[in-house]
């Protein structure tokens, strides 16, 4: 068997790079750097940090993963995921009957204004499939949920 047939030919370009065993070294060593100094592509990286703020004096039921079923935990009154739990994510919340909620968001980590996003009533889970324009991308989005008592059978915005 011809022993030159068994292996692929090597371009002409490259034939001074391996004709020797220390030049062929030097060419695997130099494309395996490449590739070391290459920046490593983040696993989640379409999935930004947000967070859910509970900036009421009563807790809110909130998910870390979105499921459908209970929510994870109760989110006490004045915090957020992140400081609670240390959440890098947060996918819903819950309110309970007899509150008003008015959820407000930004994009996901930054500081800007927050800007009125919902304005509804409990019992409710948010979002659940209204909403369509919110729920689509709910993730880009930091949400700062305020609830207030029922006025009569009214809910509407409060400051």
């Amino acid at each position: 068997m011809n022993r030159e047939r068994m292996f692929l030919p090597v371009p002409r370009a490259l034939r001074r790079f391996t004709s020797s065993p220390v030049r062929l070294l030097a060419l695997m060593v130099a494309v395996l750097a490449a590739f070391a100094i290459a920046p490593p592509v983040a696993a989640n990286a379409a999935v930004p940090n947000n967070y859910i703020f509970n900036n009421s004096s009563v807790g809110i039921g909130v998910w870390h993963d979105y499921h459908s079923g209970t929510y994870d935990a109760v989110l006490p009154a004045y915090s957020t995921t992140k400081g609670q739990w240390g959440w890098d994510h947060a996918s819903k919340f819950f309110v309970g009957s007899t509150y008003c909620y008015n959820a407000y968001r930004r994009p996901a980590g930054s500081s800007g204004a927050w800007q009125l996003a919902v304005v509804g009533s409990g019992p409710a889970t948010y979002p659940d499939g209204s909403f369509a324009p919110y729920n689509s991308n709910w993730w880009l989005y930091d949400w700062q949920i305020q609830l207030q008592t029922f006025v009569g059978n009214f809910c509407g915005l409060r400051v």
